[in-house]
């Protein structure tokens, strides 16, 4: 139980990847933040989290491709979960445009 009550980041976490991410560190106890685009579907995911689990859920509206937000987002976190102990950056789509390491990256 090495995530036992450590705060999990997940972006993208409204389907695929970032769903089961969540799913797996819940069963393990990990309270999550779950950030995507699609807000009822993390909201109704976080529902189901914190039932199952008895875990702090955190479901929040974030494009990661707009910085400002992200940031205003992030530092405005709930007392009980502004520690993140984890981060699975997950979110975007994949689409062959350019490497990762030719991405640009500001701020």
């Amino acid at each position: 139980m090495l995530l036992k009550n450590k705060t999990t980041l997940i972006t993208g976490a409204s389907s695929g990847i970032g769903k089961e991410i969540a799913q797996l560190f819940a069963a393990e106890g990990s309270n999550l933040i779950l950030t995507a685009r699609r807000i009822e579907r993390i909201k109704e995911l976080a529902n189901q989290l914190t039932k199952k689990h008895n875990i702090k859920t955190l479901p929040i509206e974030i494009d990661v491709r707009n910085y400002d937000l992200v940031k205003n987002k992030l530092t405005n976190l709930p007392k009980d979960l502004n520690k993140i102990d984890i981060l699975i950056n997950n979110a975007g789509k994949a689409l062959g445009i350019e490497k990762i390491n030719d991405g640009i990256i500001e701020n």
